[in-house]
């Protein structure tokens, strides 16, 4: 059945200053928050049921959706000259910044026994008495990282990570984590000629176009990060597993290296295009 609990909004502000003759201004801010049961992001009811993350499988609750917008930031600045009312020079800087893409923490593995093993929020424990870690062990059974060490491990990481920091002694939700801000700065520079011969103006337009100009000054500036959130995956931090009669869980925590979110190796590099354009009119 439909449901009345999902809710979105947007709230939207703009200001635009003309600066002299040549220059104009531009800032908007929008603030929006988006909240489902179920994303619907596929066709089919196992991606959108058995993949929907969740405590309860057939008791989902009200989360942030995977469209959620929270912050977006966008200004322009544009400058445009005319020599001898003729030959145009244009200037443009076009700056966005918003929020990180949604994602959430998972385990790995079907802990509540529902045939999903992609859907299980993890608990974020307060201390090492809520989790029952055991053992990581080779194949010939000699143990590789002890449970005191995958606690020491899993609580530093707890620490160093602000959302699961808050949430010690309660559930993750979905879609509770974010990546890092995504931030980009393009530039536009153009210069038109302009010919008149026999009653007819011959346009000649060279532009230069710019994109992700931070990225030209720090590599680690402009960048672009996402998470695959298309099949609703989650970000699987701790390995659990749980008998078949539904008891004795136990769990593993293999330290990872690598951040929850990937990085755009396209959209984060500086980039550039070039253009002509000729027109007669």
């Amino acid at each position: 059945t439909n449901t009345q609990l999902g809710y979105k909004y947007s709230i939207s502000a703009s200001v635009k200053q003309k600066i002299g003759k040549n220059f104009s201004s531009m800032l908007a801010y929008t603030n929006g928050m988006s909240k489902d049961l179920m994303n619907g992001v596929r066709v089919s009811a196992q991606a959108n049921w058995n993949w929907n993350q969740t405590i309860e499988a057939n008791n989902p609750r009200l989360s942030y959706s995977n469209f959620d917008i929270r912050h977006r930031i966008v200004g322009n600045l544009s400058y445009q000259h005319k020599i001898k009312d003729k030959h145009t020079t244009t200037f443009g800087a076009f700056f966005l910044a918003s929020s990180g893409s949604p994602f959430s923490y998972v385990y790995s593995g079907d802990i509540n026994r529902d045939a999903s093993s992609k859907n299980d929020l993890i608990y974020v424990p307060s201390d090492a008495s809520e989790i029952n870690l055991v053992d990581i062990t080779d194949g010939n059974g000699n143990v590789t990282v002890s449970a005191q060490e995958q606690w020491e491990q899993l609580d530093a990481y707890i620490e160093n990570d602000s959302y699961l920091r808050e949430q010690r002694g309660k559930y993750t939700e979905r879609n509770g984590g974010r990546t890092p801000w995504n931030t980009q700065l393009d530039i536009h520079i153009g210069q038109e000629f302009i010919h008149r011969k026999n009653k007819t103006d011959h346009k000649f337009e060279l532009t230069a176009d710019i994109f992700n100009v931070l990225n030209l000054f720090n590599y680690r500036w402009g960048r672009q990060y996402y998470v695959p959130n298309t099949t609703n995956a989650g970000y699987a931090l701790i390995k659990g597993k749980t008998n078949a009669d539904g008891t004795n869980t136990t769990y593993q925590f293999f330290n990872p290296t690598s951040e929850p979110w990937q990085i755009d190796g396209i959209a984060s590099r500086l980039q550039m295009q070039i253009g002509f354009r000729y027109t007669f009119l």
